[in-house]
């Protein structure tokens, strides 16, 4: 059975040079527990374990999108289509999978 993942932090922001709506940065931060403070029956900031920062930029306009992991760039593109979605696969073979829209959709 595969350890759970726990969220440390979320962030999405507009952030186009002239016009904010042009340009999305959205972050993640999230971690895997030590499985050995798990097995103990730790719980809590006890059972932190190994940490990562996944940030996505994207223009919308230009459709340059980039998606980093911890500093590192993992995948850039160019293309202008309504959604990104891209996976790979992490130190551990834990496998990362982002999905990100352009736009809500437009029904409820």
């Amino acid at each position: 059975m595969s350890a759970p993942v726990y969220q440390i932090d979320f962030a999405a922001q507009a952030a186009g040079k002239r016009v904010a709506s042009t340009k999305r940065k959205i972050r993640w931060r999230f971690g895997f527990p030590n499985k050995a403070a798990l097995d103990a029956g730790k719980t809590g900031p006890e059972c932190r374990g190994e940490e990562h920062d996944v940030t996505v930029v994207w223009s919308i306009t230009s459709g340059k999108r980039q998606i980093m992991m911890d500093t590192r760039e993992i995948h850039y593109s160019s293309s202008r289509a309504g959604i990104l979605d891209f996976s790979w696969t992490t130190k551990g073979n834990h496998v990362v999978k982002v999905v990100c829209h352009a736009a809500p959709p437009l029904s409820p």
